[in-house]
């Protein structure tokens, strides 16, 4: 954020929702040694209506992961008609498709050139209300369905 900060001169805010664990105690040291604190600010447990409240007032969601297993917050986000940055790797170009931004988690200039991109983006609306029709499309009856067929294929094996 530093770095967003600096380039383009903007007061953005990085809000880091995590459980309260061994991460989440090396993050908060790591803000404090970049001395973040006033850019960066960790969140604990957060209810479900804190995490919908976070994405409804929120530029993006930004998901920089290295391994992921299959990207729900980022759908939970387009539901919430909130813009999601991704990394470009693991799955999750696969799951969000045409509908998030992507970058290299390897490559901070990348990461903080997708930000601007968010922040400038001309068809937000548009984009907004597609991720949204598209994330409906997953479900958890779907979900239970297709495991249940699997299990089914793979016990006739």
């Amino acid at each position: 954020m530093q770095l967003y900060r600096q380039k383009y001169n903007s007061q953005l805010q990085l809000v880091i929702v995590t459980a309260k664990d061994a991460f989440y105690q090396r993050l908060r040291n790591k803000v404090r040694q970049l001395n973040a604190l006033d850019c960066i600010k960790i969140k604990g447990y957060s209810s479900d209506q804190q995490i919908q409240n976070f994405y409804h007032y929120s530029v993006a969601f930004i998901t920089p992961s290295l391994f992921e297993g299959f990207g729900l917050p980022g759908l939970e986000a387009m539901a919430s008609q909130t813009l999601v940055l991704s990394s470009n790797r693991t799955s999750l170009p696969e799951v969000y498709g045409q509908h998030a931004l992507y970058f290299d988690p390897d490559n901070l200039e990348a990461i903080v050139r997708t930000i601007h991109r968010a922040m400038i983006i001309k068809n937000r609306t548009q984009r907004l209300q597609s991720a949204q029709k598209y994330a409906r499309t997953f479900s958890w009856e779907k979900t239970a369905q297709q495991t249940l067929k699997a299990y089914e294929n793979c016990l006739c094996l």
